[in-house]
């Protein structure tokens, strides 16, 4: 006697149209001042669009140069130069959303030029596992395969991270397998960039391989700054599949490094597949088990 298990996924289309939050009144701030050359500045800042706008005017009756720069969360996001002709105006537009710094909740944009300067102060909390339109890095494939480790042939695992934002995270990989406790890696791709990095896994050459990969800044053990965990199988024959769980926070500390893989409570959902999100049209997956006896 025996059980089999039918896991059915029934999907429904759900139009969320009616959830869409209402958006809170337009804040917008502006500051004007006159640079050191007379060139006159209005810089304004919408916290609900994130839009940065700079606008500059020459009054004068001769040609000048100004240069102006701005950074967002301390770190520099432009640097622009003009040169204005008398009457000549010029207006610059930018979204500071993939400058903003996902750990922060308090955010601010500083900008300078010779003689003057605006400053902007802004709240926004985010959470790394979901950072709405922030960009966070991302795991974006995951590979098994034969390499090299020690000097020695051995069953790996590369795993690409890109990073589409314009800031600089230090973020680490850490592999658990059926055989592997917490293989560890750094990955610190550049802004907008990719890096593939390598994990040594203790499964025989060859061998087909199960396991979860984490990707996350700071500790392990919280979901504060997780930033995602993903479950793979293959091997370097057959290919790789893997899909996106949810995240489960792990220690380091203790036997077996405190955690150890289990693949009989995943419930990862297939790469590619769209999770509900508010004011889209969202998928529902709903699971159905059926079960007889044989």
């Amino acid at each position: 006697m025996f059980k089999k298990y039918l896991l059915g996924l029934v999907i429904v289309a759900v139009i969320t149209t009616g959830m869409q939050p209402t958006p809170g009144p337009t804040q917008v701030d502006t500051e004007q001042f006159d640079s050191m050359m007379g060139a006159e500045y209005a810089v304004s800042f919408n916290e609900n669009t994130r839009l940065l706008q700079v606008s500059i005017k020459n009054p004068t009756g001769q040609t000048l140069n100004t240069t102006y720069s701005f950074n967002v969360d301390g770190w520099e996001y432009s640097r622009s130069t003009f040169t204005l002709k008398p009457g000549e105006s010029r207006h610059q537009t930018y979204n500071i959303t993939d400058r903003i710094r996902v750990e922060q909740d308090v955010h601010s944009i500083l900008l300078v030029t010779a003689g003057g300067r605006a400053e902007f102060e802004f709240n926004g909390t985010y959470s790394t596992l979901n950072p709405a339109d922030v960009p966070v890095p991302k795991i974006t494939d995951i590979e098994v395969d034969t390499g090299t480790a020690r000097g020695n042939e051995s069953t790996v695992v590369y795993v690409t991270v890109e990073n589409p934002s314009k800031n600089v995270y230090a973020s680490y990989v850490v592999a658990h397998t059926k055989e592997t406790s917490a293989s560890t890696n750094v990955a610190n791709p550049l802004p907008g960039t990719s890096e593939t990095v390598k994990l040594e896994l203790l499964e025989p050459v060859g061998t087909d391989v199960q396991g979860e990969i984490r990707l996350f800044m700071g500790k392990p053990n919280e979901t504060e700054g997780a930033l995602a965990q993903v479950e793979f199988s293959g091997s370097a024959e057959s290919g790789t599949e893997y899909s996106r769980e949810s995240y489960e926070p792990f220690s380091l500390d203790g036997p077996n490094g405190g955690y150890s893989y289990d693949d009989a409570g995943s419930d990862g959902v297939p790469d590619g597949v769209p999770l509900i999100g508010a004011g889209v049209l969202g998928l529902v997956v709903l699971g159905a088990v059926w079960w007889w006896r044989g």
